[in-house]
């Protein structure tokens, strides 16, 4: 009887620790820019195959957060999707939200011939493709830079990090009025970030550190990371705040601990004396 209720609790966590399906996460943003509450749906790494239940199920948690932007944040695309999944997947998403934009993650920026062809089926389907310039909403405005290749899936390098800081010197100067967010594929240039002068970034890459232990582990290993990264998924603080999604890839063969895919719900809202004052 012992030896069968051992049995159970094993199995019962192990189904625990495996259980990768799609789930929502919910963070919010406040300044006294935001001049009204904006919600962005930000869905990264999906690395798609082929359109089925998974992405069905992600697309559904996205639409049901009736958001006013959607941001895909690299990776959607890599060098084993083809052409059909893309123009499904958009075609999917045509009703998630009244202004949708879309970043380059690193995998489109290993085949940067056929990224330029499938730039025309996002600009076709009404995606705005943020490379090195932004979109408008309601005083925030959403700058999206183009990924480096990713030489190493253990470090980040020099070259890598010199293309960062050029990509965010070339979109000029800021207005200061606007709460200003940065899209960026890539989590680990935080440096680079924090020298800028955006309000907020919001990145993908990560895919949540792979392995997670509740309470004690946030990620085992990040590309480009390495082992223990220090931005594997959640929210960070610093002279520039960042949300790290981990991502709606599904791989049997590396699977996910304790590490559901996430759908990431970011609400931007003004301070609540101004809300109080109007």
């Amino acid at each position: 009887m012992t030896v069968l209720i051992i049995a159970a609790v094993l199995f019962a966590l192990a189904a625990a620790a495996l259980y990768a399906a799609p789930k929502t996460v919910e963070y919010t943003l406040s300044s006294p820019k935001i001049i009204t509450n904006v919600k962005i749906v930000f869905l990264s790494d999906t690395h798609g195959r082929r359109f089925g239940e998974r992405e069905k199920c992600f697309l559904a948690l996205a639409r049901s957060e009736k958001a006013d932007i959607l941001v895909l944040g690299g990776d959607i695309t890599d060098e084993k999707t083809s052409a059909d999944y893309l123009e499904k997947f958009l075609c999917e998403m045509q009703d998630i939200a009244q202004l949708r934009a879309v970043v380059s993650g690193n995998h489109e920026m290993n085949m940067p011939k056929t990224f330029e062809r499938y730039k025309k089926v996002y600009e076709e389907n009404g995606i705005n493709v943020l490379h090195g310039n932004f979109i408008e909403f309601a005083n925030i405005r959403l700058y999206g830079i183009v990924s480096p290749r990713a030489v190493s899936r253990l470090k980040k390098t020099q070259r890598e990090q010199d293309e960062t800081r050029k990509a965010i010197e070339e979109l000029g100067e800021l207005d200061k009025s606007f709460y200003n967010i940065l899209i960026a594929h890539r989590p680990e240039f935080i440096n680079e970030y924090e020298n800028s002068a955006f309000d907020a970034v919001i990145s993908g890459h990560a895919h949540g550190g792979q392995v997670r232990i509740p309470f004690l582990l946030n990620g085992l290993f990040a590309p480009n990371q390495g082992i223990f990264p220090r931005r594997a998924g959640g929210k960070y603080s610093g002279a520039v705040t960042q949300i790290v999604g981990r991502g709606l890839s599904y791989n049997p063969l590396r699977p996910r601990v304790f590490n559901r895919c996430e759908v990431v719900s970011i609400t931007l809202s003004p301070p609540l004396s101004l809300k109080v004052k109007n």
